[in-house]
């Protein structure tokens, strides 16, 4: 699923993600609308001005926001994707196909992992607003985004593939 199409709203992003509880979906995707470089989406949302971050490729991920709606500003949207995505996401809940095929796997979450996890979770967040634990999930995983250089250093860059740094081109 994508969100952060022009006419997303709140109501629309958490509806979406009450489909994939509702349909039992055995493993959600999903991602924030991504306007990559020398594409049509690209160019349709930069003429109606719902581009927030034009020139950041480091966030061109799929996981950050660099879109607005018509109705959300990217930090909204970047909010709502958080928001309504944990509760209807499958880490959380097990499908019948997971609990049909994999019975102790769905024993082990369901008594062990998941209890342990929403403990450390309460307890790790127990004065915090559910925007200040939103803040501190943001910063966790910006600090996943980082990018070094080969010397160390931290860079802006994306990393280099493989291949070029294999043959040093």
């Amino acid at each position: 699923m994508i969100v952060g199409n022009p006419d997303d709203t709140e109501e629309t992003i958490r509806e979406n993600y009450e489909g994939f509880r509702d349909l039992d979906v055995d493993l959600n995707a999903d991602l924030i609308l991504t306007p990559y470089p020398k594409t049509q989406l690209r160019e349709e949302l930069m003429a109606e001005g719902l581009v927030t971050n034009p020139d950041n490729f480091s966030q061109y991920n799929g996981f950050w926001a660099n879109v607005r709606t018509r109705h959300m500003s990217a930090d909204e949207l970047q909010f709502a994707r958080w928001k309504y995505r944990e509760p209807y996401s499958t880490y959380y809940r097990s499908t019948k196909a997971l609990r049909r095929n994999y019975p102790l796997l769905t024993a082990f979450r369901r008594f062990v992992d998941i209890p342990f996890q929403r403990v450390k979770q309460t307890i790790r967040f127990r004065s915090m607003s559910e925007r200040q634990i939103y803040e501190w999930y943001m910063r966790k995983y910006s600090r996943m985004n980082r990018f070094f250089d080969e010397n160390g250093e931290e860079s802006e860059a994306s990393p280099p593939r493989p291949c070029e740094k294999a043959t040093g081109t």
